[in-house]
């Protein structure tokens, strides 16, 4: 092959020359060039690259190395440099390489302070001498790597409605070319490496958000470089329900409140919601409360749900878009069943046949049935309907229908009659065996059974006395009536029923025959007294006696008898009464009745008696009262009397013995009293009224004397005049009880008078056995007491001892088991 090679250097054109070039096996080639693929990548603003080949020339002579532009587009090549055997390197000065290019070895060339101009296809070219070799060439592909550059883009934010398209524009123009990336909201939405722009082609809601165009420029070795971009697209859409509007359909109990919730998205924002029941629009209202919106959401509460509350509720938002689409959801509310009819009605049937009862209710859930008959749950009977067949008449009743379900029950009754002849199932007077009272209204009544309801024949005798309703009355009933027969006959559409008979029986009230005295009668205490009193009547009287509405008996004083015999030419009997008393009192004094009793009523007379009596005392109240009290205590005693005629005088005694000075006259009540009582004082107390008819019976009263009580074993006393005048007396004592550590010797002079501590005598030791008192009256009477006290005991212990002031001597041992009191015992003085 032969070819004749022209050389562009420096912008001169030279002939090199002809070659005619043989295929070889041996031939100079190149060992190492830049790149593996015949690319080579470096940043943008780098130092320097290094362009290195290297070569085996095979035994060839090198001329000269050339570093070559190639061009595309069939452009001739450019020759940015050479380097010639043993002479300096050659740059051109058109290439933009002159200072900025080294070259070193065989075949490298560096390049200095890379700029993006210096992306291009460069060609190495060795020359040789040989005619057969006269060169050999590489190419490689330097690309400088630069971040990239967004020289198209949309800048301004972007508003749409909803359907529109928008194209969202991101061109960059730069090697290597970079990888274009489209991000809504940070999410990946297109990576085309044929399409850097992002197409929305029908805009909805889901397209708002902040677009973000990313250019990213990649290369074996070197850094990575992004540019962006962001533009902010806002969609204007109708309102659209979020996922949560109307969320669910809801179920609740009759009477609790129900919400619904619509949830709504859009832009501009919503501007009115409205809220729909079962396609027609509701408000605010008594049975609803509608929320004011408030962020993207309106609430709907259903108060206090009605069954009628039930349905499909819907919603749905208006903004300047639009109206929105509606979203709905029912409402189920559970109710006790509250309807609840029986039909047929009436519900008749005739005997034998049959007849279904058919039970409809509300509710929901929807509710089960259950039959009740005249109370009694029917086993089995638990469907609507209820079916009853050759009926009879005990399947007439009531017949009740129960819808139950979770939430409560309801029920309504139905009263089936059978059809079917009347029976009468009463005829009486309301009374008791039919027995009425001479002179009383009397109602017949008849009734019976039988549907349809019977109408009435009633009959006195063989005469009509009422004709429809079952009822005959008898304004002023006479005994004569007992001589007739009632009978009643019942009829209704189906027939006649058995006729019924009744027989009336009259009582007669009773009636005095005879007459208790009209004026008072007198009588005198031991008088005798006698009543008598006939009553008739039917059936016999009860007669009964009463003192001032008081009940008699026949026990003493009063003397009762009845007997009963036929009345002269009358059914009735006759009741004769007599009362007597053999000798009055002043218990009989008042008003006498005779009464006749039987169940025909009672009729009464009354005579008054006034007894002349001695005064005598008559209330509980007025009685002296029995008296136990402590030792030198206060007695009172009270006493009133009464006679007729009235007492004159009161007077008192003592054991059955006048006490004088204790008498009063015209008094109407007498007081005794009796201060510091001793036990001589014991005993009883009788008071006495007087009139014109003498002295009374005495009204008594017992006066007792406590002693304190004392425990067992405490010790003794004992007392002895010392003195001839019994002026000094000498008291001894001893303590048996080893436990008693006070002793403490008191005085009472008289009798009666209180007690007081002996002076000097008032705190004495166990070691002390005796005390001397002095100075004492002999005309006086004395009495001691010793308080012999354990420790810890509050209360005195009393040990007694008792001296009159005529003896010599005498003492009282006191026995601490045996009494709780001291009684003085006497003896004749010692000589």
């Amino acid at each position: 092959m032969v070819r004749e090679m022209y050389v562009i250097y420096f912008g001169f054109v030279t002939l090199l020359s002809t070659y005619e070039f043989r295929s070889v096996d041996c031939a100079p080639k190149f060992t190492k060039t830049p790149s593996s693929n015949n690319k080579v990548y470096v940043d943008e603003g780098a130092n320097s690259i290094t362009l290195s080949w290297d070569y085996n020339s095979d035994g060839e002579n090198v001329t000269w190395v050339d570093l070559m532009y190639k061009k595309s587009s069939g452009d001739d090549d450019e020759l940015i440099a050479r380097k010639t055997v043993n002479k300096q390197l050659e740059i051109s000065p058109t290439s933009g390489f002159s200072g900025r290019m080294n070259f070193s070895g065989n075949a490298a060339f560096i390049i200095w302070n890379i700029a993006q101009s210096d992306s291009r296809i460069f060609e190495c070219k060795v020359y040789f001498k040989s005619v057969v070799f006269p060169w050999i060439n590489n190419r490689v592909d330097l690309i400088v790597v630069a971040k990239p550059k967004i020289t198209l883009k949309t800048t301004e934010p972007v508003i749409l409605t909803e359907g529109d398209a928008q194209t969202l524009l991101c061109v960059v123009i730069d090697k290597p070319k970079p990888l274009i990336t489209w991000y809504r909201d940070n999410t990946t939405i297109q990576q085309d490496p044929n399409n850097s722009n992002y197409t929305i082609t029908s805009a909805t809601r889901n397209n708002t958000g902040t677009y973000r165009c990313e250019a990213v420029v990649t290369a074996p070795g070197l850094n990575t470089y992004k540019s962006s971009y962001t533009v902010g697209v806002t969609v204007r859409f109708k309102p659209q329900h979020k996922y949560n509007s109307l969320k669910s359909n809801q179920t609740v109990v009759e009477g609790r409140d129900a919400e619904f919730y619509c949830r709504i998205g859009a832009f501009p924002i919503v501007t009115s919601y409205r809220w729909f029941k079962d396609g027609n629009q509701i408000f605010a209202s008594g049975d609803y409360t509608i929320d004011k919106p408030f962020d993207g959401e309106s609430k709907l509460t259903i108060k206090q749900a009605k069954k009628s509350s039930a349905g499909q509720y819907s919603c749905d938002g208006e903004n300047n878009v639009g109206i929105g689409g509606n979203k709905s959801a029912f409402l189920s509310v559970n109710y006790a069943p509250q309807q609840v009819t029986v039909t047929p009605h009436p519900a008749v049937v005739a005997l034998t046949q049959s007849i279904t009862l058919t039970c409809q209710a509300d509710g929901f859930p929807k509710p089960s049935f259950l039959w009740i008959f005249n109370g009694k749950i029917m086993n089995g009977a638990v469907e609507n309907n209820l079916t009853v067949t050759n009926a009879e008449v005990n399947d007439a009743g009531n017949y009740t229908c129960r819808a139950k379900n979770d939430i409560g029950s309801e029920e309504s009754t139905r009263v089936v009659n059978v059809e079917y002849r009347p029976t009468v199932t009463s005829f009486a007077t309301g009374t008791p065996d039919n027995t009425v009272v001479q002179g009383t209204k009397v109602t017949l009544t008849c009734s019976a059974n039988g549907y349809p309801a019977p109408t009435y024949t009633i009959k006195r005798g063989n005469g009509t006395v009422n004709s429809s309703e079952g009822t005959f009355d008898i304004l002023n009933i006479q005994h004569s009536e007992e001589d007739f027969i009632y009978s009643c006959e019942p009829r209704n559409k189906v027939g006649s029923g058995p006729e019924e008979q009744l027989k009336i029986t009259v009582q007669v009230p009773p009636s005095f025959t005879t007459q208790l005295p009209t004026t008072k009668q007198i009588k005198t205490e031991n008088d005798t007294l006698s009543y008598s009193c006939t009553a008739e009547a039917k059936p016999a009287a009860a007669i009964l006696w009463t003192l001032n509405g008081q009940n008699l008996t026949n026990t003493p004083p009063y003397n009762i008898s009845v007997s009963f015999v036929p009345a002269d030419n009358s059914k009735l009997l006759k009741s004769l009464a007599f009362l007597s008393v053999n000798k009055v009192t002043w218990r009989q004094n008042g008003n006498f009745s005779c009464l006749a009793v039987s169940n025909a009523g009672k009729r009464s007379q009354t005579t008054e008696l006034e007894v002349r009596y001695r005064p005598v005392v008559q209330f509980s109240a007025d009685y002296p009262q029995n008296l136990t009290l402590e030792d030198g205590a206060t007695a009172t005693f009270y006493c009133k009397t009464i006679g007729n005629p009235p007492t004159q005088t009161h007077k008192w005694k003592f054991n059955g013995r006048d006490i004088p000075g204790e008498s009063c006259t015209n008094c109407a009540s007498t007081m005794l009293t009796k201060t510091a009582v001793t036990p001589a004082d014991a005993g009883w107390y009788s008071c006495t009224g007087t009139n014109s008819l003498g002295e009374g019976p005495p009204a008594r009263a017992q006066l007792l004397i406590k002693l304190s009580p004392i425990p067992t074993g405490r010790g003794t006393v004992k007392a002895a005049i010392l003195s001839d005048d019994g002026s000094v007396i000498m008291v001894t004592w001893t303590v048996t009880d080893q436990a008693v550590t006070t002793l403490s010797l008191e005085i009472q002079e008289g009798g009666e008078s209180q007690w007081k501590p002996v002076k000097g005598a008032g705190s004495l030791g166990r070691s002390t056995t005796e005390f001397k008192v002095n100075e004492l009256n002999p005309d006086k009477k004395y009495r001691f007491r010793m308080d012999m006290r354990r420790p810890g005991e509050k209360n005195p212990v009393y040990v007694l001892s008792e001296i009159g002031k005529s003896y010599k001597c005498f003492l009282c041992d006191v026995s601490f088991l045996e009494k709780s009191e001291c009684i003085a015992k006497y003896r004749s003085p010692t000589k």
